[in-house]
């Protein structure tokens, strides 16, 4: 890569553009590697965050089909919804 290249590549991300061409090469990789890392970084991030939200989600329908489950005369029963989540009736639980 020519000297004008690289200090072209520098420019953009704001870093010193002085120095001889090794200098401003190691200046580039150095910056290459620090974004490359953050990239990773965020996209574990992003992972965890996201599995957290699955997590959550799971906990949430546990949750709701228990509360679903009642006890009603000695018999356990489920409480059927309609499509827009209306109670509409009890029957035997499954």
């Amino acid at each position: 890569m020519k000297v004008k290249e690289i200090k072209s590549k520098l420019k953009e991300l704001g870093l010193s553009v002085k120095g001889k061409k090794a200098d401003l090469e190691a200046r580039l990789a150095e910056a290459t590697m620090v974004e490359e890392e953050e990239a990773i970084e965020d996209e574990v991030v992003e992972e965890v965050a996201q599995e957290e939200l699955e997590e959550e989600a799971e906990e949430v329908v546990e949750e709701k089909e228990s509360e679903d489950i009642v006890e009603i005369d000695g018999v356990m029963k489920k409480k059927l919804y309609d499509e827009d989540g209306n109670f509409i009736k009890y029957t035997k639980k499954l």
